[in-house]
This record gives structure tokens, C-alpha cells and sequence, in this order.
């Protein structure tokens, strides 16, 4: 991020390095999708059984 400010001198290709770094990291490493794969009104409540399909599918 710094190299390419410093290359280029321009901010607003600094801030579009640093997002898509951030946005590029956060898809690799983001836990969980069945997790994240509901509704964002029920990110805060525990999953259930009926949604780990994965869990599901071992224990039988």
C-alpha cells in the first residue's frame, strides 16, 4: 500500500489498494459460510441442526 502511494502519488489508488487487500483477505479467511449463508437478522442467533448440512450429513 505504501509502495504504490509512494510510486504513483496518488491517495485515491492507496485507498483502492488497501480496500480490495482487505476485501481480497476477508473472502479467504471469512469463518463459517453456513454461518453466514442465512438471513443477516439471524447472523446473532445460533445456528440450529436443520442448518449445518454439513454436521448433519456426519452424524447420520
Amino acid at each position: 500500500m505504501v509502495v504504490v502511494g509512494i510510486w504513483t502519488l496518488s491517495f485515491k489508488k492507496v485507498i483502492v489498494t488497501y480496500v480490495l487487500g482487505v476485501l481480497g483477505i476477508a473472502g479467504l479467511l471469512f469463518p463459517d459460510w453456513d454461518y453466514l449463508d442465512r438471513d443477516y437478522s439471524r447472523w446473532f442467533s445460533p445456528l440450529i441442526e436443520q442448518e449445518k448440512p454439513a454436521l448433519a450429513f456426519i452424524s447420520e
